[in-house]
């Protein structure tokens, strides 16, 4: 029953409306598609007030939030952090210095990526998906969920939004359109919409844009040959490269900085852009070089025949410990490195490749 005061019966006069005090709303008819295992993703979308939530409701037991800690570092929320890394990184979370913060100090964007990976399972139930955030983030929220639900073979998630853009993003097996109370068709030949990638040179200067997402340092050599990627006229990533110290290489560069925007992670930008300014260096008749400690970039280069792998692949650095001991407290080395640097990781594992060109893959 809804109370109907005199204040409201006078507001609304001047419209020709009588409030009532018992009013129901009547959701769309919904074949309810069971949870059995048999599909990945389901999607129920339709404008505001079409009774995507009464239909969500009435059908599946929506995942309720995560209480989140106003101190831990989001990462160690998770069951594991290995589980943690896996289902941020595959939600579109991939900034590390992001991992270390408390859920009430991210964006809105990463917050929405971090409920979603903390959520996802067989037969999660998401309400309000991709609502808070902007279309650009959306449209990646959608990609890395989708890439991760069908790799890890989870079944049964169950998502409302009110934004139709994210249907070709996401990929679901099913939709139902709650504006028009029906199902929509899903032809067989899907696939995500094309993403266009332009890359340009630019001044080392740009790096402060993206300083703070880089999982290292926010430093920067100013010798560094740097390019930007833009999404038509948005920057969403930066790639920074320097000269690769070797007495027997010649002519050799190194990757030095590779970052996306948080709200771009996830729609294989990174990888493109890295790939791409590698080929700039193979172009120009140059060796390319990189090594990298973020697990999806250096497995995704494992499986990529453009890179081939050193001979420090994923091999522990004994070498360093020499140089720390040479270089003695306090000293830098050649690339202003202290040998602090050297002993922090000694034991760190990194993927190390060498780029050969897309005429070799």
């Amino acid at each position: 029953m809804i109370t109907i005061t005199k204040g409201l019966i006078e507001a609304c006069a001047p419209f020709d409306y009588i409030p009532t005090s018992d009013q129901s709303f009547d959701a769309p008819n919904f074949n309810t598609v069971k949870q059995d295992g048999s599909w990945g993703i389901g999607l129920i979308v339709g404008n505001s007030g079409s009774g995507k939530t009464t239909i969500l409701r009435r059908n599946y037991n929506v995942t309720p939030k995560r209480d989140w800690s106003m101190t831990l570092p989001i990462l160690s929320e998770f069951e594991t952090e290995k589980i943690g890394v896996d289902k941020l990184n595959h939600c579109g979370l991939s900034s590390v210095p992001a991992w270390c913060l408390p859920h009430r100090l991210l964006s809105t964007g990463e917050q929405h990526r971090a409920d979603i990976a903390m959520a996802i399972g067989d037969d999660a139930v998401i309400d309000e998906f991709t609502s808070t955030v902007d279309r650009a983030t959306a449209k990646s929220i959608s990609k890395s969920l989708s890439i991760y639900v069908r790799k890890a073979g989870i079944t049964g998630v169950v998502l409302s939004t009110c934004h139709y853009d994210v249907i070709d993003w996401l990929d679901p097996d099913w939709v139902f359109d709650a504006s028009k109370g029906e199902f929509i068709p899903r032809g067989f030949l899907r696939q995500f919409p094309r993403i266009e990638i332009d890359v340009t040179p630019c001044h080392y200067s740009e790096w402060k844009a993206f300083s703070k997402h880089h999982y290292l340092s926010a430093n920067i050599n100013k010798s560094s040959r740097c390019w930007i990627a833009w999404w038509g006229n948005v920057k969403v990533g930066f790639v920074a490269s320097l000269v690769f110290p070797s007495r027997d290489l010649k002519n050799a560069w190194r990757e030095s900085r590779v970052v996306i925007l948080p709200e771009f992670q996830g729609l294989g930008v990174g990888k493109a852009l890295s790939n791409t300014v590698a080929q700039f260096f193979i172009d120009e008749g140059c060796r390319y070089f990189s090594k990298t400690a973020h697990p999806k970039l250096g497995e995704s280069r494992q499986k990529d025949g453009r890179w081939r792998a050193t001979s420090t692949n994923l091999v522990s650095r004994t070498s360093y410990k020499a140089v720390a001991e040479r270089l003695g407290d306090g000293k830098q080395a050649f690339g202003g490195f202290s040998s602090e640097y050297y002993k922090k990781h000694l034991s760190r594992l990194c993927y190390s490749h060498e780029y050969i060109g897309s005429c070799n893959g």
